[in-house]
Parts: structure tokens; C-alpha cells; sequence
């Protein structure tokens, strides 16, 4: 939270997932993305697995995964949006709405 100057001009991963919560929550098939997450150290292994897993349903499984990576705000919305196109989740990344892309050139 130390640069929160930028804000108002910066996407979040918290925003990108409060825009798209909806989406994701129905889209996302966690297993496909959970390695992924893991790999680049966003998630924690086996900590963060077991909590998203125990979930029992697909919805779950995802709130629980958004849950954590908000929490966590170690993730930036452009690896998000990296790891669901490598994660076979092209179709929902192509779908998500974006607050910042005029920013990124």
C-alpha cells in the first residue's frame, strides 16, 4: 500500500478481479491455473493449494482463489492475465475488462 498515489491512474489486481468477479468466478477452472500461480511464487505451495482445493465446488474453488491473490496483491493484473492464457484460459482473459490499457503501450 505504499504507492497508493497512483491509484486512481493504475490498475490492481484487486480491480481487475472486482470488475471481472462475476466472469471468473463462473470461467475459472482453478486446477488448470493453480501450477502456474504456484510456479511464479504468487501462491503458496501446499498452503494456498490445499485452501483453494477444499472448496467443492468450481465456484468456490475460484472465489477462493481470487480471495487469495487479493490478499495476497503480490500478483499484477498482467501476470494474471499471462497465466490464464497459459493456463488454457484465453477465452476468459479475452473477455476481461481492463481499467488501465490505455496506460500500456
Amino acid at each position: 500500500m505504499a504507492s497508493s498515489q497512483n491509484n486512481d491512474s493504475v490498475e490492481t489486481i484487486e480491480d481487475l478481479i472486482r470488475n471481472n468477479y462475476t466472469l471468473l468466478r463462473k470461467r475459472l477452472q482453478v486446477e488448470k491455473l493453480i501450477p502456474h500461480f504456484i510456479e511464479r511464487r504468487l501462491l503458496d505451495f501446499p498452503e494456498d493449494k490445499q485452501v483453494i482445493v477444499s472448496k467443492t465446488t468450481t465456484p468456490g474453488k475460484a472465489e477462493a482463489l481470487l480471495e487469495l491473490l487479493t490478499e495476497k496483491d503480490t500478483c499484477s493484473p498482467e501476470e494474471f492475465v499471462e497465466i490464464l492464457k497459459k493456463g488454457d484460459h484465453k477465452h476468459v482473459a479475452d473477455q476481461l475488462k481492463r481499467t488501465s490499457t490505455r496506460n500500456e503501450a
